[in-house]
């Protein structure tokens, strides 16, 4: 076992003839009974209590506890009480990249998913969860290509925090959970006039990227 469950109702006591008996401790029949401990792999012990006849659910507690140790997917319980927007801070400080891309992403997280999903600690999230946002982020945000950008940097966080040992699985990534579609755009080329326009309005340097951006059919990049 990864630990023990410890009654904390009774004790056991040598008698004068070295019998060992189980003796009611000065906590008998107040709070909690069972505390299942162990130690996390930082070297710092972790516990759980347990009410009266639910010794069995504390072993089984201890017991997924030491199999997710064994196979890497162990996740201290505690660390999943940290909030949405609490984790989101974080995450959003710890951005690499570009400076624009970095604001673009905070942008999302902040407006479309932290009003929304503040509160509810990283370890309690489910997939119903992240449906019952994108019902609400759909009526917020009417463009699906815009839903789908938020929703890819909102499972970027929850990726984040699955490597961060914060929660063990990305809500996003499950079956139920269907991620926004993008819309297709029309694209529609500047008529001639436009084109004549914009390159007699730029510096003399930068006339051939409006030749080159009309003759070949370029466009800006999507933001």
């Amino acid at each position: 076992m990864a630990g023990y469950v410890q009654d904390r109702w009774f004790k056991e006591e040598k008698t004068p003839e070295g019998k060992t008996v189980r003796v009611k401790t000065n906590r008998h029949g107040l709070g909690m009974r069972y505390r299942a401990r162990y130690f996390g792999p930082d070297g710092s012990e972790k516990s759980e209590s347990f009410p009266d006849r639910q010794k069995g659910r504390a072993d089984k507690w201890l017991s997924r506890i030491e199999a997710d140790m064994d196979t890497g997917n162990y996740v201290d319980p505690k660390a999943g009480l940290i909030t949405f927007g609490e984790y989101a801070e974080k995450y959003l400080g710890g951005l690499t990249g570009d400076q624009v891309s970095q604001e673009v992403v905070r942008r999302r997280i902040r407006l479309h998913a932290v009003p929304y999903l503040r509160t509810r600690p990283m370890g309690s999230f489910k997939p119903e969860h992240v449906r019952a946002w994108l019902n609400k982020l759909q009526l917020a945000v009417p463009n699906g290509t815009y839903r789908r950008a938020i929703y890819d940097s909102v499972s970027a966080l929850f990726n984040a925090a699955v490597d961060d040992k914060v929660l063990t699985a990305n809500p996003c990534h499950a079956q139920s959970v269907k991620a926004p579609v993008p819309e297709d755009r029309l694209i529609v080329p500047w008529p001639e006039e436009r084109v004549v326009a914009v390159r007699a309005g730029l510096p003399r340097r930068y006339e051939a990227t409006v030749d080159a951006g009309g003759g070949c059919g370029l466009r800006a990049a999507a933001g």
